[in-house]
């Protein structure tokens, strides 16, 4: 102890101005370290001294280098006992056991119930102090923006430990890998967990379990007021990202065709899926089908809204609603031309052989064979074959004018009679004076 109080004195009088270091906490240093040193034969603690008198390095400095040498001498130590075949190792190993004494010592200070539970707190320690320097250093203005790039730096670089082990040639390979992998890893712990039977299962639970955090933290960061309103949105923004890849690569040119193609493709893809199923025996009863499920769910979504009381008076109600938007939407004319095309191609489809909307043909019936009388049925005349009849519907309502007239134009004259008389807004066939333009013949 004399010899180290001397050499304080000596480096007392040699560093002018004062030192950076304080004297009693540079003698307990030096002295211990001395010691140490001199029961190991060595002069690291001299050669930290030294470089505190010639002012080349404070307290701290020296305490941190000969902590560097000490550390150092004792993996060298374990490697020449045969406890670990090189420094790297004995450093592995040294980690580890330094690991588990600060967990254990944590556990038994209470600041941990079990080693599990302490090592996740280290974890999170680790990390704030680390997020803090970065802050600190002027790297992020934040700690959540340094959380942020902390994440981006450790998977940039495991990705290109990937590219470099040869696992994948570019990084975006190795992000496609390493995704894969992830996923592979989550749903085998969902299966070990028993939350599913299969690998099938859990991949659909996980499916379920990202859609519903999700549309949650849409709701919770007040882009949508509901979880439903959050799923309606997220179907809107990711069949918006579908049409613009569609432009993008040139299947389409605009988005309006990008919107006309998608909806022919997943139409044609449900119908087939019907009659793959056995649903339907044909595209077109598949159509029919799913054009009646349509309008039911309809219906039943107006009934649980408490708009309608029954799904009869909800169907009833959504043809009104239809009726009237088309209304809105079109002016008479073009109505009437719409509603004129249609009923004369779905006559002549179900073979009613009309040229004028609202009349039609009604076969008769063979009182002894119970058959339909038509063309080329016998000999017989189209009087008694059958006969035209007037019937039509307007705004939604059926009406019958009435049957038996001679021929085409007569039944449609009698129409344009009921339409003057009712002052019905129906376009006339045979219009007079004054009264506009009519449809005429059609082929």
């Amino acid at each position: 102890m004399q010899t180290a109080a001397v050499v304080c004195t000596v480096a007392l009088v040699v560093l002018s101005p004062p030192p950076r270091v304080c004297l009693p906490r540079a003698q307990i240093f030096l002295a211990a370290g001395s010691e140490h040193d001199a029961a190991r034969g060595t002069g690291r603690g001299a050669a930290s001294l030294q470089k505190i008198i010639d002012g080349e390095a404070t307290l701290e400095e020296a305490q941190l280098e000969l902590a560097r040498q000490r550390h150092t001498a004792g993996l060298q130590t374990m490697v020449d006992r045969g406890d670990a075949a090189t420094l790297e190792e004995a450093q592995l190993m040294l980690s580890r056991q330094g690991h588990a004494a600060l967990m254990q010592n944590m556990v038994d200070r209470g600041e941990a119930a079990t080693l599990e539970e302490a090592s996740k707190l280290t974890g999170v320690r680790m990390r704030a102090v680390t997020l803090q320097k970065m802050v600190d250093r002027g790297e992020a203005a934040t700690l959540e923006e340094a959380g942020k790039l902390t994440g981006v730096r450790a998977r940039a670089a495991t990705l290109q430990n990937m590219v470099d082990r040869g696992e994948a040639a570019t990084p975006e390979e190795a992000s496609r890998l390493m995704g894969l992998r992830m996923r592979a890893a989550n749903m085998q712990k969902i299966v070990d967990r028993g939350e599913a039977a299969t690998l099938e299962e859990a991949s659909k639970l996980m499916g379920e379990r990202l859609r519903a955090a999700t549309l949650q933290n849409m709701v919770d960061r007040g882009e949508a007021a509901t979880l439903e309103e959050a799923s309606t949105l997220t179907g809107k923004r990711m069949r918006a990202v579908t049409l613009q890849n569609m432009v993008d690569r040139g299947e389409v040119a605009t988005l309006e065709e990008a919107q006309l193609v998608l909806s022919r493709q997943g139409r044609a893809a449900a119908l087939q899926n019907m009659v793959d199923r056995g649903e339907a025996a044909t595209l077109e009863a598949a159509q029919q089908v799913l054009s009646r499920r349509a309008q039911l769910a309809t219906a039943q979504r107006i009934v649980d809204r408490g708009e309608a009381a029954s799904l009869d008076e909800a169907q009833q109600l959504l043809a009104r609603r239809r009726r009237e938007a088309f209304e809105a939407k079109y002016s008479f004319e073009d109505i009437y031309k719409i509603s004129s095309a249609s009923g004369i191609k779905t006559a002549k489809k179900r073979g009613f052989r009309t040229r004028y909307p609202g009349v039609r043909w009604q076969k008769k019936q063979d009182k002894k064979t119970g058959k339909t009388l038509d063309e080329g049925t016998g000999s017989f005349p189209e009087s008694s074959r059958g006969f035209w009849r007037v019937a039509f519907q307007y705004k939604g309502k059926p009406i019958s004018v009435g049957s038996g007239y001679e021929d085409e134009e007569a039944a449609a004259r009698a129409h344009d009679d009921y339409v003057r008389k009712h002052k019905l807004q129906r376009r006339l066939h045979f219009p007079r004076a004054g009264e506009g333009g009519g449809v005429g013949a059609e082929a």
